[in-house]
């Protein structure tokens, strides 16, 4: 909660009503930054593993196994993966799972590219989790 008012029955009040943390006015913008981070971290963490039915990814190695397995997974599928999961319950449009998993460096490919990395993805790891949207894109949805 942002806000001018300092005494303290409105903080009590703030803090009954469920607000997560108080900032006073003025304030300073490092500090509502790590604040933020703090809370983002909290509530939505770090994927570095994912487990679904037979599949295992571990994010930080780039690997991957399905039925006990090694699969020969490429990074941008395990990326593609990760940002689904990040995102979970979140219908994703290729466009945007272009602009947050492609860097400004890598050459931007055709938005139907991602068809190919989501069919793979399923292929490979057996993820029926990752849903179609139909005409605007997928979403991770764990049954």
């Amino acid at each position: 909660m942002l806000t001018a008012f300092n005494d303290e029955e409105y903080k009590i009040n703030a803090f009954s009503s469920l607000a997560d943390g108080y900032m006073e006015k003025p304030f300073s913008l490092p500090v509502l930054k790590v604040r933020i981070d703090s809370l983002v971290k909290r509530h939505y963490g770090s994927h570095e593993k994912f487990e679904y039915n037979n599949a295992e990814v571990n994010f930080t190695s780039y690997t991957a196994k399905y039925n006990g397995e090694d699969v020969d997974i490429n990074a941008k599928e395990l990326e593609i993966l990760k940002y689904l999961l990040e995102n979970e319950g979140h219908a994703l449009t290729r466009a945007q799972i272009i602009d947050n998993v492609w860097k400004e460096t890598d050459e931007i490919p055709f938005d139907r590219v991602i068809d190919v990395y989501i069919k793979e993805l399923r292929k490979k790891l057996g993820l029926d989790c990752i849903v179609t949207i139909r005409n605007v894109g997928y979403k991770l949805e764990r049954k």
